[in-house]
């Protein structure tokens, strides 16, 4: 087990169905074995926090489309920043629905959380590494965190090692091998500001163990991230848990 996180995101957590599989299934009406619904979109926040456009995924129903941009436009985010000024940005939202029957017999999505939901174009997978075979099967786990920077063309640039610092033994190693050759795959929308690429960077914390085990120590995340040139961040303000489409 790999888990990493993305910007500002939570730990990846994918349910067991695709995002199209669901969305098909909130088409046709929940049934008895209801799945929770991943819906994804594209969104534009604004210099001073409001939407100023979403743009749900193709893979979604027209009528979840419709509903997604009518109530997520209503939303207000904390004001993005960037290098100390108040700046309007893009951001990838994802959100957890649930279908609930109505009283007129049909059924309506309400939201229940925000959630990691993968981009439908397999490019922005930012598939996690491998995790090497002699480290699982020895159960040997590790940690490790990038500084990555990010071009205007979304590629990364660079990749610096920011944790752990100094010389890494055989599993270090390994870990960081395995790492470097994911992240020099992935591939990120560019980073608006004002509606201009930037570059920016971004902080990865990685952490490779095998199921069942302790994890490994993670670092923090905070005393990391000093010095970097962050990319524009966007956190919700609008309580949203609830809240029906």
């Amino acid at each position: 087990m790999i888990r990493f996180d993305i910007l500002c995101v939570l730990a990846l957590s994918i349910g067991a169905m695709a995002p199209g599989a669901q969305a098909q299934q909130a088409a046709a009406g929940p049934g008895t074995d209801a799945q929770d619904i991943l819906a994804g979109m594209q969104v534009v926040v604004a210099a001073d926090g409001s939407v100023a456009s979403v743009v749900p995924d193709a893979t979604l129903p027209e009528p979840i489309r419709a509903g997604l941009v009518k109530r997520v436009s209503q939303w207000h985010y904390k004001i993005p920043m960037w290098q100390g000024r108040p700046v309007s940005t893009s951001t990838r939202l994802g959100l957890r629905l649930q279908a609930v029957p109505t009283t007129s017999g049909g059924y309506a999505l309400r939201v229940m959380d925000t959630t990691y939901v993968p981009d439908p174009d397999p490019r922005y997978g930012l598939q996690p590494p491998d995790y090497p075979t002699w480290l699982r099967r020895r159960h040997i786990g590790g940690s490790l965190a990038y500084a990555i920077r990010i071009g205007i063309d979304g590629r990364p640039a660079d990749a610096r090692r920011r944790y752990p610092d100094g010389p890494l033994d055989a599993a270090g190693a390994a870990f960081d091998e395995v790492a470097r050759a994911a992240i020099a795959l992935w591939l990120w929308h560019p980073f608006l500001v004002n509606g201009a690429p930037v570059a920016c960077d971004v902080l990865i914390p990685m952490t490779f163990t095998v199921e069942g085990d302790v994890p490994p120590v993670e670092p923090d995340r905070k005393s990391l991230e000093a010095g970097l040139e962050r990319c524009p961040a966007t956190e919700l303000e609008t309580k949203i848990e609830g809240v029906l489409l």
